[in-house]
């Protein structure tokens, strides 16, 4: 989605994602083999495949209806790649991230602010090399995860994407993930997730943030 949102027509882009999901891959099965981590066993999907089928149909007609006025008002960075996985993920995915939207979502908009942040005041205010900016926008990103107690793939995606769009769009980026991720996380708990008839002792603990649940408790 990413070039089509920007308008890329090169080839680097397609090389460079290529080589990089290389190195990820290359990196992961080395550190299996060296046992730094667990290697991933693939679990198979048991739900029955009519119901993938009406899932899947759902999620792509909902994201469909989603992105029509984002992209009819040109606000395309609502609809960014990694807003995207945020919504599939949530509605599909059974990882502990589901239980903790607003931590996700003050996640992505945080990363968002950090990277045009460092885009606009180090890189084109102050001159720093774009490979700079990235270890510093990283720096942030890890100390933001490790200060949470929780990592997001997606955000660190988010972060680096105001290096590659233009200055003009800077300034209304972390805006726009703000709208786009408020969209799609609260449709795919509605939609997805059912909260609504969840009890309330449970919408609590999903809405507040651990860190402010654990401070009023004391």
């Amino acid at each position: 989605m990413l070039p089509v949102l920007l308008q890329t027509d090169s080839w680097v882009y397609p090389v460079a994602v290529f080589i990089m999901s290389l190195m990820i891959v290359s990196g992961q099965v080395w550190m299996e083999k060296q046992r730094l981590r667990e290697k991933i066993e693939y679990i198979p999907d048991q739900t029955e495949k009519k119901k993938r089928l009406i899932k899947w149909g759902l999620l792509f007609i909902s994201l469909l209806i989603i992105a029509a006025l984002p992209i009819y008002a040109s606000w395309k960075y609502c609809i960014l790649p990694p807003l995207v996985v945020t919504y599939v993920e949530f509605a599909t995915s059974k990882a502990g991230f589901r239980s903790r939207p607003t931590q996700t979502y003050l996640l992505l908009v945080i990363a968002a602010t950090i990277g045009t942040l460092f885009q606009l005041a180090g890189h084109l205010y102050l001159g720093l090399p774009e490979s700079v900016i990235a270890c510093l926008i990283f720096f942030c990103l890890f100390t933001l995860f490790e200060w949470s107690g929780k990592l997001f793939a997606p955000a660190g995606a988010v972060a680096l994407v105001p290096m590659i769009i233009p200055q003009q769009d800077l300034y209304w980026f972390p805006l726009q993930v703000a709208i786009g991720a408020a969209i799609f996380i609260s449709v795919a708990m509605i939609l997805f997730q059912q909260c609504y008839k969840w009890q309330r002792s449970q919408l609590i603990v999903c809405i507040i943030p651990e860190s402010i649940r654990v401070h009023r408790k004391k």
